[in-house]
């Protein structure tokens, strides 16, 4: 944590939204969101694997949970994927994200005057105590450097009993690059465990958790254990040239999400529903056992 708290002091906001605005990599202008995130491009599944785990399963986990006529907030509301799953039920819904860029995509995208949509910081929000019935934060908290002040702006705004729905990438093991909050996205990769720990600890009761997708331990092959021999044959195979610094540790891991052969799978399958049946019980597996899970959904309630 004690890199977290340097980045922490280190925080910039204007420089934070810039990163998500124009970023070559990751900012809002350099490609669509929802490919990357949810699968799908211009309504249509891309990624079939990631369609169907997150933009079906999980956004559905996360529409389910919503009843009619709440005040709903929805943090890192990107280009309004998450709000377009629940923008059909009788609620009073807010986006907010850092990346104003993100904002006009997401107001062109729903182009409905019944979402309220705000240029803000997740950790500075501009609401009064106590407004919000219901709080999403749909892959958001592993982007930023200090999860504990996330999630005390989120339990300020939400009524008394209100609830926190939460969701990030699951890893075996809780990995930090915090220091790196202004060269990539994910600062954290939580494990299952200490999420629930820093989401109880903020003064929520955890509710529901719901395990999706299914990922493996991290395996190390270090330098003296042959892994340049590995990506040698590896380039040889795939008929390209090996990059410099290819002299350094392999890291392979299963993970369902982002596995190729599955979307290969999917576009040479007659029949999708066995393609979705064999995903699903896969995934079955993460959600057992949530360690393993390749995402977690966390349903949460403020404690008085």
């Amino acid at each position: 944590m004690e890199s977290a708290r340097k980045a922490t002091l280190n925080y910039d906001s204007q420089k934070f939204a810039q990163i998500y605005n124009y970023h070559p990599d990751f900012g809002a202008l350099s490609y669509d969101l929802g490919l990357r995130q949810y699968g799908v491009e211009d309504g249509m599944a891309k990624d079939p694997t990631r369609y169907h785990l997150i933009f079906k399963t999980q956004l559905n986990v996360i529409s389910d949970m919503i009843k009619d006529d709440l005040d709903i907030l929805d943090l890192g509301c990107g280009e309004g994927h998450v709000i377009e799953k629940i923008i059909n039920k009788n609620n009073r819904v807010t986006g907010v994200d850092i990346s104003i860029e993100r904002i006009r995509q997401s107001r062109d995208r729903l182009n409905s005057n019944r979402v309220n949509l705000l240029n803000s910081d997740a950790v500075d929000l501009p609401f009064k105590n106590g407004k919000f019935d219901l709080v999403i934060a749909s892959e958001l908290i592993e982007h930023l450097p200090d999860s504990r002040e996330l999630l005390a702006n989120i339990k300020r705004v939400l009524k008394m009993d209100g609830v926190l729905i939460l969701s990030t990438p699951c890893s075996y093991l809780s990995e930090s690059s915090a220091e790196r909050i202004y060269e990539w996205q994910h600062v954290f990769v939580y494990s299952y465990n200490k999420l629930l720990r820093i989401v109880e600890e903020a003064g929520f009761s955890i509710k529901k958790a719901y395990g999706i997708g299914l990922k493996s331990p991290k395996l190390t092959i270090p330098v003296w254990c042959g892994s340049p021999l590995v990506k040698f044959v590896y380039c040889k195979l795939k008929g390209v040239k090996p990059k410099s610094g290819y002299r350094s540790p392999v890291y392979l891991q299963f993970d369902l999400l982002s596995n190729p052969f599955f979307n290969k799978l999917y576009f040479i399958s007659k029949n999708k529903r066995y393609w979705a049946a064999l995903v699903d019980f896969l995934s079955f597996w993460g959600g057992l056992v949530p360690v393993f899970a390749s995402q977690i959904v966390i349903i949460a309630q403020k404690d008085e």
